[in-house]
């Protein structure tokens, strides 16, 4: 086996290598983007139950000031 073969095996084993890094950085990528979507909708889904949260704490106290305020709605004399 001459240096121009043994080369030749060594350029194709690090080519081989290569493809293989550069198959799990695609497949890396894409899975980084799965997760940020997951993340994205995450935080929307968070802002969303406190906003709901909010709005039914806003709710809840009305409800409250009501029953306070006008007893009469409520049986009492």
């Amino acid at each position: 086996m001459t240096d121009s073969d043994c080369r030749d095996m060594e350029i194709g084993r690090v080519l081989g290598r290569l493809d293989a890094i550069e198959r799990d950085l695609v497949q890396i990528k894409d899975k980084l983007g799965v997760l940020t979507e997951a993340f994205a909708m995450g935080r929307g889904a968070f802002r969303t139950m406190a906003k709901m949260g909010g709005l039914l704490l806003v709710l809840a106290g009305g409800v409250a000031w009501l029953a306070d305020r006008l007893p009469a709605w409520w049986g009492r004399p």
